[in-house]
């Protein structure tokens, strides 16, 4: 299972519990980001970079492949051609 946080969750992870005072969260923490299963966005880490922990901020440096730009991907087709059609209308349903 994958997880994607928010910075709310970093920073209450980081604010709360210490690693020396919860250290077996902090392994399970660990292995899940070692093992891809904790995702989260640029922007998170954009919000991070002016946290008041140090230690938030210095980890989130090292970990630059955990917080990627987010992408859209479109699955269907008609999804395309809807979308393209309404551009080119410069229309969005009943706001025409």
């Amino acid at each position: 299972m994958s997880y994607v946080f928010d910075t709310n969750a970093f920073s209450q992870l980081f604010h709360s519990y210490y690693r020396n005072r919860f250290p077996t969260l902090w392994e399970q923490f660990d292995d899940l980001v070692e093992d891809g299963e904790i995702t989260s966005t640029r922007e998170v880490a954009r919000e991070i970079e002016g946290d008041r922990v140090a230690a938030l901020r210095e980890w989130a440096a090292e970990q630059r492949d955990l917080f990627p730009t987010p992408r859209v991907r479109i699955h269907n087709q008609n999804m395309t051609v809807a979308a393209r059609a309404m551009a080119e209308r410069k229309t969005f349903g009943h706001l025409s």
